[in-house]
């Protein structure tokens, strides 16, 4: 007897989007960064990105009330940053964050898919 034949299951099926399996490249990524202030879009996976309330904190100091972060976990950039922290010695993730007033693209590291979205706040 034969073993029985592989099912390939649609991506859309299974909640996955061709980023996190065919992310763009990098002159690409830097193009979609140029244009985040415009589009509030993930540069590395495209998705809408999330007003985000930043926490009271004596520690950091914020450049506004409010940021924007990506919480698709599909995203490429969010699901490789775990193997890349974690050859670091770091048992977290990072994901992308706009900062609207010095227009700058960065890394937020969060230590579950879960931290961050308390201070997820409805878009205007």
């Amino acid at each position: 007897m034969g073993s029985p034949k592989h099912q390939e299951v649609p991506q859309a099926a299974c909640g996955h989007t061709d980023a996190v399996h065919h992310p763009p490249d990098r002159e690409e990524i830097q193009r979609r960064k140029l244009r985040v202030k415009e589009t509030l879009r993930c540069p590395h996976c495209n998705e809408k990105l999330s007003k985000w309330l930043v926490p009271d904190t004596p520690f950091i100091e914020w450049s506004s009330e409010f940021q924007y972060i990506c919480f698709n976990d599909a995203c490429a950039y969010f699901a490789d940053g775990w193997a890349t922290l974690a050859s670091q010695g770091s048992p977290c993730s990072y994901r992308f964050m706009f900062d609207p007033p010095t227009g700058g693209c960065y890394s937020i590291p969060v230590p579950s898919a879960e931290a961050l979205r308390d201070g997820i706040v409805e878009s205007e």
